[in-house]
């Protein structure tokens, strides 16, 4: 997971996975997409796939482009073997 949150940052999504006692989470505190996501918001499907195939684990959408305190957006993943 640490190689894949590090290939995200490269690619622009300031990614960071956190432990969580369900299920660890894949968090996107910047989307690439940001310009384009509300014309086509099938680019969250491209995302979803993206983590499904390096991960191999069964992967959740559970917030999109939710906003936070400080006024930025965020997007969060939940993984499930």
């Amino acid at each position: 997971m640490a190689q894949l949150i590090v290939r995200l940052n490269g690619m622009g999504y300031s990614a960071r996975w956190e432990a969580h006692a369900a299920a660890p989470r894949i968090i996107f505190e910047h989307c690439p997409y940001a310009r384009i996501i509300e014309r086509h918001p099938e680019v969250c499907k491209m995302d979803i796939f993206i983590l499904k195939q390096n991960l191999s684990m069964q992967v959740e959408q559970i917030t999109r482009r939710e906003k936070t305190n400080r006024g930025t957006y965020f997007c969060q993943f939940i993984l499930r073997p």
